[in-house]
């Protein structure tokens, strides 16, 4: 992690509660890996108490349950180097994620009515 601003204003957004939210917040470490294979994408996220894999194809919208336990509609694109995703929930709340690939590091910023940049333990990226 080299940086993180309004990480937990960010999960609060998304509509996690307060002990998720401290928990997302005390983990020390998390490795992210993007595979590609033809047109499927997987992104894998691993921490010490959970892994969580997304796999898709760019511009489809698919269903996915987040590392958080959300269940929402995920719809990924890919704009130069950064890897763009919007979720909807099914109370209509959207959130949004840029995944900027540079060439040591991978840059997050998440909106959902707060900007979070760099969210903790998934910079720099394995990808």
């Amino acid at each position: 992690m080299h940086s993180s601003q309004n990480f937990d204003e960010f999960l609060k957004a998304v509509g996690l509660s307060l002990l998720k939210r401290k928990l997302a917040s005390a983990m020390e470490v998390a490795t992210v890996d993007i595979t590609r294979s033809g047109s499927t994408y997987t992104i894998r996220t691993t921490t010490p108490l959970k892994t969580h894999e997304v796999t898709f194809v760019l511009g489809m919208t698919m269903h996915e349950t987040t590392i958080d336990g959300r269940e929402v509609q995920s719809h990924f694109t890919l704009e130069g180097n950064v890897l763009k995703q919007k979720q909807k929930d099914a109370n209509g709340l959207e959130s949004f994620t840029d995944r900027e690939f540079k060439p040591h590091e991978l840059i997050v910023v998440g909106y959902c009515g707060v900007k979070l940049t760099v969210p903790p333990r998934l910079s720099p990226a394995h990808a």
